[in-house]
Order: structure tokens, then sequence, then C-alpha cells
């Protein structure tokens, strides 16, 4: 990738001259933006007007049971995202709206001559009408860097081919190639992506594709080149009518006296370099009666039976924040402990504690949680850590993880901070933020 790194960094000065974008500040480093929004958003090209908001919270977390009982198998399929970024390929560029996951790293979306592909809403890429389109050889270290679990071929013109298969026998096939992305006003060139020409089971009409923003060699951040591999979002509450905004190099630095910074550990078999791990020490409820109660979360254990950091990640993709099941139960005991109002039982099998409400407003009431990460301290508004099931029925939206060697720290939590990752400092920046004003940054 090291050919493609300073390939993109002289690329983007030469377009900046161009096409008279202004170069950033900061060590000479590209920052650009683009706009992100909530897929159950009336302002998404995924968003079904037929759905109540209780119905599209119901889509919500039963992508997130799905995303996290698979997030550790090899593969998964791409259809946790929970987040659309607005985004064009080719030239001349073609709009797409694709799915924002930190989970995963290949960037991908379904291509002409399509031979079995689902049926997509948008127009699919056609890459014969682009001038900018690039075959990846078979033998080019590109290729070489696709995860083992990818089953890589060659082609009679010596391209390189991919097929991936899904834990629920889905599978996309299609080749590895390079292409221009358009990224608000920045084209990026040479970014290596997945052009899928069969894309068969259980996907949905409304995917466009993935924007990969996972850790690995291969996510389209990892390619922005060195002190560029830099990225932030600010996410606004999951139906809200408003749009906000993901921002890369440059523009995604997070700064302020309220910033909370933790380490990004890095995991070293291949299946788990894409993914963010943070260290969460523990959780403290914030009781009204000062009466806080502190509960520690248990750190992975290594090989030589000593303990070691890096016992969750965090996930764009993921509604719901998953946690060890002891620990949700001293949570929950915690919690009853604060709470006024009536228990009452969960809508559905997924949710564990409920409370019955009068109004909006009584939400506001429930406790503060903190999230103690290593050296960030957290602090969790009630909307960040329960939701409304139902019109009168507020539910806990921290849930026992279906495997329990993985905790997910989701994006229902992450909502109103601006989140930034720094893959070359390898540390991740929380910053309070109202996520629906477009000043925040």
């Amino acid at each position: 990738m090291a050919n493609m790194s300073s390939g993109f960094q002289i690329a983007v000065i030469l377009l900046s001259f161009m096409l008279g974008y202004d170069e950033a500040e900061a060590g000479g480093v590209i920052g650009f933006s683009t706009e992100l929004i909530p897929r159950s958003s009336p302002l998404s090209p995924l968003y079904d007007p037929s759905k109540s908001e209780y119905e599209h919270l119901k889509d919500a977390i039963q992508r997130s049971w799905k995303r996290a009982s698979k997030i550790y198998a090899p593969l998964k399929r791409g259809d946790g995202g929970d987040y659309v970024m607005r985004v064009s390929i080719g030239t001349p560029p073609v709009e797409a709206f694709l799915l924002a996951d930190t989970g995963s790293d290949l960037t991908w979306t379904q291509c002409q001559p399509c031979r079995n592909c689902f049926n997509q809403t948008l127009p699919i890429f056609d890459p014969g009408r682009s001038c900018t389109f690039k075959s990846i050889s078979c033998n080019s270290n590109t290729c070489q860097e696709m995860p083992s679990y990818a089953k890589t071929g060659c082609d009679r013109n010596n391209a390189c081919t991919y097929k991936f298969e899904y834990g629920d026998n889905s599978s996309t096939v299609g080749d590895l190639a390079s292409e221009s992305f358009r990224i608000g006003s920045l084209v990026v060139p040479n970014i290596a992506f997945g052009c899928s020409h069969e894309s068969v089971g259980l996907f949905f009409k409304t995917d466009n594709g993935i924007i990969g923003l996972g850790g690995g060699s291969l996510s389209f951040v990892s390619q922005l080149g060195e002190n560029a591999r830099k990225f932030s979002y600010c996410l606004p509450p999951t139906l809200s009518n408003v749009t906000t905004k993901i921002s890369f190099g440059s523009d995604a630095i997070v700064s302020g006296s309220a910033v909370l910074t933790t380490p990004i550990i890095i995991r070293t078999p291949v299946t788990q370099k894409t993914f963010y791990f943070l260290t969460l020490q523990s959780l403290t409820v914030c009781s009204n009666h000062n009466n806080n109660k502190t509960i520690p979360l248990p750190l992975p254990e290594s090989n030589q039976n000593q303990q070691e950091e890096g016992n969750i990640i965090i996930d764009s993709g993921t509604f719901l924040t998953f946690l060890p099941k002891d620990t949700v139960d001293q949570l929950e005991s915690a919690l009853e402990e604060a709470i006024s109002f009536p228990k009452t039982s969960a809508p559905t099998q997924r949710y564990n504690l409920c409370y019955r409400v009068r109004g909006f407003d009584d939400l506001f009431a429930f406790p503060k949680i903190t999230a103690h990460f290593k050296g960030a301290d957290v602090l969790l508004n009630p909307a960040n850590t329960f939701l409304r099931a139902t019109q009168d029925v507020v539910c806990l939206a921290i849930v026992p993880s279906p495997d329990q060697s993985l905790n997910i720290f989701g994006n229902r939590a992450q909502e109103n901070f601006l989140v930034g990752y720094d893959l070359d400092a390898l540390t991740l920046s929380f910053k309070p933020t109202d996520c629906t004003k477009q000043d925040y940054i």
C-alpha cells in the first residue's frame, strides 16, 4: 500500500490545483467531509415511509442482534450499518449511498454487468462508463492484502477476483479494482474497492453497498496515506430529521477542553485487525440519591493467563451496546435502585429492563451512566443508554452479549458525541456535541 499512499498524496495535491480546492494547513494533509445520514431518517434514501418510528427502532435492534452474533465470524453480511454516506464513484461521477461501517474493511458496491444481483433501488455502477476505473492484478500487493478468509483468484485477464461467503449463506462475488471516489468536494483517486457482479442471499433492495472504515489495510481510511488516516463523525439521534457529516484527514481532528481520549488497542489475529478495541474498565450509575454504584468490567485473558487491555469494540454499525451478562445483571440491579418509574414487561424479548412512562420528557429523568474507558470518563445521557420501545415504555439499550467473548459499544451510546479515530496515533476521542447542529465542528 506504500505506493498507493504516495500516489494519493501526489494526486490530491494536483487535484487541489486543478479543481481549486484548498489544501489544509495541518502538515499539508488534505481534509474533506461529506454527509452522514441516519438510515431511518426521512432524509435517507433507505428510509421506508410505511414504517412507524418504533418499527424503525425495532429494525435497528434486529440488525444489532444479527451483527453481534456474527461479527466475530470470518465474514458477516453487510447489512449492519445504521448511517449512510453520500459519495460519488467514477469519472464521470455516479452518486451512491454507502453504509458507513467501522466494523468492516472492504468498500464495495454492485457493478454492471450484474449477473445475479439483488434488486437495489439506486442505479448500479457501470465501470465501463468510467475512465478512471482500473482492474487490480491478482499478483499485486493489494490483492495479496485481501484477508485470508476471502477466496481470491485470477480471471482470464489476470485481474484479482474475490468471493465472500457470509454466515447466513449470503455471498458476493466480484473484482477487486481501483476507482476515484468523490467525498464532499474532494476527489480521492485510486481507492481499492470491490466491484460486485453477484450478490445473492439476504440482502435488501435499499442496500447500495458499504464503505469500510475498519482498521485493516484495505479500509477506505487506511488508504488515505501517512498522516491522513483520521476520521470523525457526529451521530445525531437515530430518527432525527437532519443530516450530519463525516470528516477525514485534517478535518477530522477533534480538539478542545471537553475532549476525552482513550487508546485504540490493536489485536494481532488477522480477523481482528478490522475492529477498534478499547478498554472499558467500569460503569457508574449516577443516582440522584448520591448513592452512585460502580460496576467493573472483566478484561480479556491472554494465553498466559495474564490480563490484557482491549475488552470492547466500538462499532458504528451496531445500534445496541452489548456487555457481559454478569455486568448487565449488576447494572440492572443498580438502575432498579435508582429509578422510581414502575417496571413493566418488555415489548419484545430483545430487552431485559423496561419501565412504564407517561410522556416523552420522562426519559430525561432516568439516571446517567458514566463509561470509564482507560483515560476517559465518558458521561452518557439517558438517551444514550435507554430508548422508547413504545409510546409509553422505556427500555435499557444495554443488553447481554450473545457471545461472551465479544462486547460492543454501539451507536446509540455514541449519539451526540463527536467521535474521532486516529489510526496513526492509535487514539479515539469523545467530545460531547449537539450533532443536530451543522456548526459543531
